[in-house]
């Protein structure tokens, strides 16, 4: 479909100069992990290998773990819950997923290698799952949440939203003030390196978005991947030029 089409070319914009950087490239190769073909033929067509509409996770790490058990709880809730498909991304080479996800219609893995180490977090395979999972709109949960009904309205809210003029993944507000006090709870937890006054509350990083916002996502992981590769941690890298003054057509 056209919109399809447009955003495989948005993708192929927010990962060249990622993927040209010949130490950089091997993290965006992605592959479909056999035992879930039904379930991507499912949801995918001939025309096109992105999913309009999907959830995004990542894992790793030790068979039978905690987070494996999370995990399964999570899609065990979108089963429940939403009419859409989660897709799991692999983000190392030693995982393997229990056999029976695969018997769950609604979950597709993939596979990649594992990403850059210290000093970049793990967290950061959040972002290439974004990235790499090819769906037009998605919402990306950690192993450890679980969805509620009424989730799937949030797809129709990030579409309205996220868009080629606010091509910014969109996060929930946080429960935690920035702002607390002496004595209050959580006071640890402040905001300290900004004396000026605060003009928005902590956000939880579980990111809603649509293909406009991966040219912000490439560009974002692109510099941190960038910054750990030089030497002392310093790189020369271009921001975004944000004004209010000035609105953003990414289009143009």
């Amino acid at each position: 479909s056209p919109g399809h089409q447009q955003a495989e070319h948005v993708l192929t914009a927010a990962t060249m100069e990622f993927c040209g950087d010949s130490r950089l490239a091997k993290y965006f190769d992605v592959y479909l992990d056999c035992d879930y073909a039904e379930n991507f033929l499912k949801w995918t067509s001939e025309e096109s290998d992105w999913i309009e509409e999907a959830f995004v996770t990542y894992v790793g790490g030790e068979m039978n773990s905690n987070y494996e058990w999370m995990a399964t709880n999570l899609l065990r809730s979108t089963s429940l819950f939403s009419t859409r498909p989660i897709i799991v991304m692999v983000t190392d080479s030693k995982y393997r997923p229990p056999s029976w996800w695969a018997r769950t219609p609604n979950v597709i893995v993939y596979k990649m290698a594992s990403g850059l180490t210290f000093p970049v977090s793990f967290n950061f395979n959040k972002i290439r799952s974004m990235i790499a999972a090819r769906v037009i709109v998605g919402i990306q949960l950690d192993v450890d949440q679980l969805v509620a009904p009424g989730i799937d309205n949030v797809f129709r809210a990030t579409r309205i939203q996220c868009t080629q003029k606010y091509p910014f993944p969109l996060m929930p507000v946080h429960w935690m003030s920035r702002d607390a006090e002496l004595g209050e709870q959580f006071y640890e937890y402040r905001l300290q390196f900004w004396n000026r006054p605060h003009g928005m509350r902590w956000c939880h990083a579980h990111p809603t978005w649509t293909y406009w916002a991966l040219l912000f996502l490439g560009n974002l992981l692109l510099k941190r991947y960038l910054v750990a590769l030089a030497p002392d941690f310093v790189a020369s890298v271009r921001t975004w030029g944000l004004s209010n003054l000035v609105p953003i057509d990414v289009v143009e």
